[in-house]
């Protein structure tokens, strides 16, 4: 054990520093250092257990800052991937809203020239997705938004006006419209318009008309005894669906036909019992 001690003491500076690989520590030839550690802490050259104790700490703490700062790295990259992809999504959202308020179909999305443009002038236009999934993620999105805004209009307002019309769509399937026309949004008498929905009608009655326009009121929150009028042309089932239904649910209402479908009819049965005149005026209509 003496022996080893002694050994131990006689050891040179430049002998203990050749005992590791090369960078890790040196010597000034009276003072034994660890290489690239600002410590500048002198080491006992004749204890190799201090120095190695002494190495250990310091490859710790430096595993330790290393790892800290890749874990925080590490998070600042996945937060700034979570910002862009957000960006991106509410990019995406608001071009889709754009399509739909002016009335673009989705498909156009995919034209080739239109995605040629685009991707030549406008950074990541790559990432739009196509129109099937426009359709399936993000308009189902904007419908909902929409629904939230009517309903907030309708609560605002003072009373509401329903207005219906039978129609049919690009594939000759019936559909009825049902707009809210609202009233006391703002100090002056300006109405405001709404399309609050179209419904497909499997098939045309007074029952399928009233379960309609009920089911759209359920759906935007609209107050019953707000409701102050309710508008529809002169056709027997819609007659029949306020009359019967619509009108007791519906207290403060009253019913209202368009003059317009009145003044057709008319024009009707005066074209049938005056065919001559009507040629003639259908002629006129052809020369201006």
């Amino acid at each position: 054990m003496e022996s080893k001690t002694l050994q131990s003491k006689s050891i040179s500076l430049s002998e203990r520093t050749q005992q590791y690989p090369p960078g890790v520590l040196y010597t000034d030839g009276y003072n034994l250092f660890l290489f690239n550690f600002t410590c500048n802490l002198s080491l006992d050259h004749t204890r190799k257990s201090t120095i190695d104790r002494h190495l250990f700490e310091k490859h710790r703490k430096l595993k330790a800052e290393i790892d800290s700062y890749e874990t925080a790295s590490s998070s600042k990259k996945k937060r700034k991937g979570n910002e862009n992809y957000e960006r991106q999504r509410d990019v995406i959202f608001d071009l889709t809203e754009a399509f739909v308020c002016a009335n673009i179909p989705l498909e156009k999305i995919d034209n080739p020239k239109l995605r040629a443009f685009l991707n030549k002038h406008v950074i990541n236009a790559g990432a739009i997705p196509t129109a099937g999934q426009l359709r399936r993620e993000y308009l189902p999105q904007i419908a909902e938004l929409h629904k939230m805004k009517i309903v907030q209009l309708v609560k605002m307002s003072d009373s509401v006006s329903v207005v219906t019309d039978e129609s049919t769509n690009a594939k000759d399937q019936y559909v009825l419209h049902i707009l809210f026309v609202l009233q006391g949004l703002s100090n002056t008498f300006e109405l405001k318009v709404i399309l609050a929905d179209t419904v497909n009608l499997h098939s045309v009655n007074y029952s399928s008309v009233a379960q309609g326009v009920v089911k759209c009121l359920n759906a935007f929150e609209v107050n019953f005894n707000s409701v102050t009028g309710f508008v529809s042309d002169n056709a027997s089932y819609m007659i029949k669906a306020y009359n019967n239904i619509i009108q007791g649910l519906l207290p403060n209402s009253v019913h209202l036909t368009c003059n317009a479908h009145i003044i057709a009819l008319a024009s009707n049965i005066w074209a049938n019992n005056f065919p001559k005149a009507d040629k003639l005026v259908a002629t006129v209509k052809k020369i201006v």
